[in-house]
Formats: structure tokens, sequence, C-alpha cells
């Protein structure tokens, strides 16, 4: 379900996957075709900024440019055999605080699971069933990691609603 400051009858020109916000409100879609294997141009930059505060910054030299794709993957089984995956080998999001508690989490998990099944705790065939199945913190995760195209303008409509300051450019 999107939620309802994604709606293009609310905004025309959001969503939440990539949105552009500038400091006095905006959020536009950004649909420009990049390469992210391409570095960032410092001219694309430039014309990034130019569309998104709709003035010039002035910019040279820049120590590192790189561009931003929310990549979240998961694999179907966290076993095979004797082969266990857990942490960024069983699930790839984005570099955040959320990543860290996940692999934590996983490692958690597998643990009091291999526990149960080496002391002989676990109940006949399940822990084998458990460590199959990935569990759902890992697609709470990545949910929770768009929000910062989701949540992210609600919140600055919310704060220039209070503060005063204009919501459209």
């Amino acid at each position: 379900m999107s939620a309802p400051w994604c709606s293009s009858s609310i905004r025309p020109r959001a969503t939440c996957r990539r949105p552009a916000v500038s400091p006095v409100g905006s959020v536009e879609d950004d649909t420009t075709d990049y390469d992210d294997d391409e570095p960032l141009t410092i001219a694309e930059l430039a014309d990034s900024v130019r569309r998104v505060l709709g003035a010039e910054l002035p910019m040279s030299d820049p120590k590192r440019l790189s561009r931003f794709t929310f990549k979240d993957r998961q694999a179907e089984t966290y076993r095979a055999g004797r082969i266990l995956l857990a942490g960024d080998a069983a699930h790839l999001l984005p570099a955040t605080g959320t990543a860290l508690n996940v692999d934590m989490v996983d490692a958690v998990h597998l643990g009091w699971k291999l526990a149960a099944e080496v002391q002989g705790w676990a109940p006949g065939g399940r822990a084998d069933a458990l460590l199959i199945r990935p569990d759902g913190h890992i697609a709470w995760a990545a949910e929770v990691g768009e929000p910062t195209g989701t949540a992210a303008p609600a919140l600055r409509d919310a704060l220039a609603h209070w503060f005063g300051a204009p919501l459209d450019a």
C-alpha cells in the first residue's frame, strides 16, 4: 500500500523511490536514466542542483562524487546442506544502522537455532525448516529503508507547516 504523500494527485511530480528535495519543499521525480556504474560528473551534479533548487551553485574540484540507488536483495534460502547464510551473505541492504541491526538479528537468530539443534531441544525437523525460511525482519528492514523516499517529504511538509516555510516552490 502506498503512503498518501506518494499519491500523484497530491504531488504530481513525486515518487517514493527517488525524490529530489529542495529546502522549500518541492519534490521531483528524477527520471533521467543514469548508469549506476558510471561515475557521477560535476556537470550532472550541477544540473541536478539547478533543477532542484532553481539556482546555480558554485562547484569545483569535489573530493568524491557518487550515485545512490536503493538496492536490496535477499537470498531465497538460508541453508543449502551444510552451508548456512547470515548477515550480508544472506541479504543486501543499503549501508545504514538498519542493515547492521539486521545482521545482528541474523546472528542471534541463527545462533539459537543452531544451539537448539546441537543440544537436541529443537522439535523434530523444525530447526531445519526455520533455518531454510528467511524471517520477516529482512523484508521489514528493506521496507524501513525506503522511507527515506516515503516519509521524508511528509516530515518536511509537517515541519514546514509548523515553522511557516512555503510548501511549494
